[in-house]
Parts: structure tokens; sequence; C-alpha cells
């Protein structure tokens, strides 16, 4: 598939870089949702689609905070449900990378649900910025003011 094949070339391109699976908006200009699929130093991973179109992203001199967020890796599986859902929903897939020393990977900034995260896809409830609900913005000013309100459990800082 495309994503693979994106995937594939921007991990031989950057192999010391990290890797995010987002779907971005085309029409408002914002990226709606975002998911690792590779670490530095480890192996990736992705999913296995149809769609046709991808974008890459590159935040170097080009940095954007609206509507980001950190998750966990993810599973084949759940990467699979993940970018179903994107497609679902009229977004476009796309790849961002970050040498390490430029990412903003970090747990001094990063919001996540306390108690056990259920195994559930985007299109249930979510977090301040949009995105899935093991994970929310990283701060309130980055926020997409267009964002729905969190729901669910209440969210603390790690």
């Amino acid at each position: 598939s495309q994503v693979l094949h994106e995937v594939a070339e921007c991990r031989r391109a950057y192999p010391d870089c990290y890797i995010r699976l987002a779907a971005f908006d085309s029409v408002k200009q914002v990226q709606v949702i975002s998911f690792l699929v590779q670490k530095p130093g480890k192996v990736a991973t992705w999913a296995v689609t149809g769609e046709k179109e991808m974008k890459v992203w590159n935040p170097i001199d080009n940095k954007k905070y609206e509507t980001f967020s950190y998750l966990p890796e993810l599973t084949d599986a759940q990467i699979a449900k993940q970018v179903d859902m994107t497609i679902r929903q009229g977004l476009s897939p796309c790849l961002e990378f970050s040498a390490e020393e430029s990412s903003f990977v970090s747990n001094d900034n990063t919001v996540r649900f306390t108690g056990p995260l259920p195994l559930v896809t985007m299109t249930t409830g979510t977090g301040p910025c949009g995105s899935c609900p093991c994970s929310a913005a990283l701060t309130p000013a980055r926020c997409c003011t267009r964002s729905p309100s969190a729901v669910g459990p209440t969210l603390t800082a790690t």
C-alpha cells in the first residue's frame, strides 16, 4: 500500500528519527490526530491499508503544535484501526519525522489518562485536542479552539 511504501521510504531516509503517522484535514489545514510508528533504534511498525494519498510533514524549521498528541507505540492492528478511521473521516494520512535532538517527545509535557487504557479507536471519547483517549494535547495553548471538549476520565500530568 501507499502508506507502507511511504513509511519504509521515510524509515530508510531517516533511520534515527521519530516517525509519526498523522491525519491531516486539508480543508481546515490542521493536523487532527497522530501516533508514533517508529522510535529511534527500534523496529518500525505500520498498518497495511489501501489509501491512495499520503503527505509528509517535515517539522525542521516548520514547527506547528495545533492538535498534536503523543501516543505510546501501537500494534499493527491498532495502527490499522486508526488509519481506517482517518480515511473514513475523509482525512489525509501523513507522515511526520524528527531527529531525536529536535523532537518534542518528553514525559515532562505530556498529559495522560489515569487508570487502565481502553483499547478503542479515536471515534470514541476524545481528549481536549480531539485525539485518542489515552493522550491529550500538550498544553491548553497548543489546542485547537475548534476541538471538542474532553470526554471521559480526569486528566493528570505525568
